[in-house]
């Protein structure tokens, strides 16, 4: 995508950079400045790139900056560096385990996010990589404190940014449903489909209003979205404007965990401990004694089978764009039609056992 940014962009951000740096960075005041545009090896869905700050005396400090786009009813980029500078000082200030990437700025002539590079490595390539059949003890303690972390994240996120509670619209959530399930259909998951529109039309008399708490979603939330380093986690792309549901947030990661690694070139992933890991990560959101009453379990089961439509659906795109033609029929097949039908029939069968 940075191939369609004018050739000289590159130059006009380091001379922006360099025009703020002390403003950024109170130790570089009175030193000669530097700024080097370095390589930056991370995927994104919008242009992305790394600088190096220097002063004269070995000061050193990185920042990323993200081009964002503008849509009718949100700019993207000023809504997250709002966002970040709204919960930046509340993550600083509590917690030495949990964070966001410190913002330093947004050029709104150029529609740039400013941030200051934090280390680490993206959570889900990480786990990929880390989780193995053979896995040790400290990794899977590890992959513990993690999940669990993320759960305490997303429940500070959500708890300063929570609004009123709203009564639980059943017409929404099964109308959003019906929506995934008309968008699968054009790839060919019919298959997998095949129960659930009568499930939800079956359930969905037997269902009563309830208030359900709202906050800011993240929208997102899954491990592509979070980085991991020895003692912390931090959390990106916080560029969401409405409030919605939280258990948007909240099963959208639980499916994560439970789809990661779709694809045959990770074999000896070991899927099952991941499923395990939801509990932790419950756990961090609720607290470790936490217990639910039905009929919120209801409704997660129902957010649930929304969340993996909808990660399904992006899955399926991202193969039908770049697999080759044996991962498309094993993702298809053996994934889709095999795991993920499976949890579908799964996620059904619990919601009728909670009805009774």
């Amino acid at each position: 995508m940075s191939e369609n940014l004018p050739k000289d962009t590159i130059q006009k951000i380091s001379e922006r950079l360099f025009e703020k740096a002390v403003l950024y960075f109170d130790e570089l005041q009175g030193e000669k400045i530097q700024v080097k545009n370095i390589p930056f090896k991370v995927k994104s869905s919008y242009p992305i790139f790394l600088f190096e700050i220097l002063g004269e005396s070995d000061h050193s400090h990185k920042v990323v900056t993200k081009f964002s786009p503008v849509f009718d009813d949100n700019n993207e980029g000023l809504t997250e560096y709002t966002n970040m500078k709204r919960l930046y000082p509340v993550f600083t200030s509590e917690f030495v385990d949990i964070g966001i990437p410190r913002p330093l700025d947004f050029f709104s002539d150029m529609n740039l996010l400013v941030v200051e590079y934090v280390q680490g490595e993206k959570f889900s390539d990480w786990a990929v990589r880390k989780n193995k059949l053979w896995s040790s003890e400290e990794i899977r303690s590890q992959l513990k404190s993690y999940v669990f972390n993320a759960g305490k994240w997303l429940s500070v996120f959500h708890s300063e940014t929570k609004v009123e509670d709203l009564v639980f619209s059943k017409s929404d959530i099964f109308s959003t449903i019906d929506g995934f399930i008309g968008r699968l259909k054009n790839f060919g998951m019919d298959e997998v489909l095949e129960d659930l529109t009568p499930f939800l039309r079956e359930v969905e008399p037997l269902l009563a209003d309830i208030l359900l708490p709202v906050a800011l979603i993240h929208g997102d939330f899954g491990l592509q979205n979070i980085n991991v380093s020895a003692d912390k986690l931090y959390v990106f792309d916080l560029q969401r404007k409405h409030s919605e549901v939280i258990y948007h947030d909240i099963c959208y990661f639980l499916i994560t965990l439970e789809t990661l690694n779709p694809y045959p070139s990770n074999v000896f992933f070991r899927r099952s401990f991941f499923l395990k890991l939801q509990k932790h990560f419950l756990e961090g959101y609720f607290g470790t004694d936490f217990c639910l009453e039905n009929e919120t379990l209801i409704v997660i089961k129902l957010y649930y089978i929304r969340s993996l439509l909808q990660r399904i659906l992006k899955q399926s795109f991202n193969i039908d764009r770049r697999g080759s033609k044996l991962e498309k029929i094993i993702f298809k097949q053996l994934i889709v039609q095999g795991k993920y039908k499976n949890i579908v029939n799964r996620e059904m069968k619990e919601v009728r056992s909670l009805l009774i």
